[in-house]
């Protein structure tokens, strides 16, 4: 019984303790409630990339990894050899593949990449 009791009183307690917060009048400035700063967002100026990796063969290089320098914005070569990516203008492009030195390009309309 005398958990009961205990637990009773805590509820009690909580209770009283979280009306009196709800019914205390609130205090505030007009300072506090300034309304945030708007930034200008300007939009970002894009280029479409499309372009050819390939060996100093000439063979195509399928799946070379094509990303943006400083970015997760990525992809890969198809069975051709080819890629197209839209990138921020200005941006620079690394082209890597397993057992080849990696090429960082500027972007471009069009690439033609020897690896």
């Amino acid at each position: 019984m005398e958990v009961r009791y205990e637990v009773k009183h805590g509820l009690f307690a909580l209770l009283l303790a979280s009306c009196t917060g709800l019914c205390l009048p609130l205090r505030a400035s007009a300072e506090s409630h300034a309304a945030p700063s708007l930034r200008t967002l300007t939009p970002v100026q894009t280029i479409d990339v499309t372009g050819y990796v390939h060996d100093a063969n000439g063979e195509p290089v399928i799946g070379a990894g094509v990303q943006v320098v400083g970015s997760k914005l990525a992809t890969v070569t198809d069975i051709d050899g080819r890629f197209s990516l839209t990138v921020p203008a200005g941006s620079s492009l690394t082209i890597t593949y397993i057992g080849f030195t990696p090429q960082e390009v500027k972007a471009k309309a069009t690439l033609d990449i020897t690896l």
